[in-house]
């Protein structure tokens, strides 16, 4: 005679009850992927200060809005000296001690680079408990390889400039970039950032589901590049590939 034997729980045989326990603990919360926010503990919930990129202040707002009181809006004097060099200011510095702290960066003008990576330098000699940099857009992502003796990667350089970024009190700083152009750069980083690579393609396949006319929707690679690094993640949807 086959017998079953029904999986121990620490609520009461009840395996619904008993993966809502297991999902309550700490250790589950850090390893387990689209957690729902509002049923985070306590414990892991991070209150932070976010400074910004002046152009990026509109986005900057925009997160402290969304984050339900979670994402306080820091603020940095950006201006210049008679000879064009940053006169930078944090403002309430030693306010931010102890404080979880993060900088959404524009790199987009190599001319704004300077004056935010003093930012970027200064921010985590503050004694601040963690320093997250948002880097959306990796700008010299593309100059990733020589294929001429002579060449100059310029990713590697970008990426020798962020690997120096000083730890803070926890650590290393999390270096946050969205869809670089290879994932192979991420090697390009030194023990100094911890990178972790995320997309916007999600936000962009919920926007194509909502359209009226969705099923006439067909993705175009410029490159066959561009297909190797996203195809995979619009495969599921069955939208026509163009390349």
């Amino acid at each position: 005679m086959a017998t079953a034997t029904a999986p121990v729980t620490s609520s009461g045989g009840d395996p619904a009850r008993a993966q809502s326990y297991a999902l309550s603990t700490l250790e589950d919360f850090r390893i387990v992927s689209n957690v729902n926010p509002d049923d985070m503990p306590e414990a892991l919930r991070r209150d932070c200060v976010l400074y910004y990129a002046p152009d990026c202040k509109e986005l900057a707002e925009k997160i402290a809005e969304a984050s339900d009181g979670a994402v306080t809006l820091g603020k940095i004097r950006w201006k210049t000296f008679p000879d064009g060099f940053p006169d930078l200011f944090v403002h309430d510095a030693t306010r931010i001690r102890n404080r979880h702290v993060g900088f959404l960066a524009s790199f987009h003008d190599p001319a704004l680079i300077f004056e935010q990576i003093s930012i970027i330098y200064a921010l985590p000699r503050l004694f601040i408990s963690s320093f997250t940099l948002v880097l959306p857009f990796f700008p010299t992502g593309t100059a990733e390889r020589v294929e001429t003796e002579g060449d100059v990667a310029t990713a590697f350089t970008l990426a020798r400039i962020l690997s120096n970024i000083p730890p803070s009190r926890g650590g290393p700083t999390s270096l946050v970039v969205f869809d670089i152009h290879a994932l192979q750069e991420r090697f390009y980083f030194g023990d100094g950032v911890l990178p972790l690579f995320e997309s916007g393609i999600p936000l962009l396949l919920e926007r194509l589901r909502a359209l009226p006319d969705h099923e006439h929707v067909t993705i175009a690679y410029p490159d066959e590049g561009a297909w190797k690094r996203f195809h995979y993640q619009f495969k599921d949807e069955g939208y026509p590939e163009v390349r």
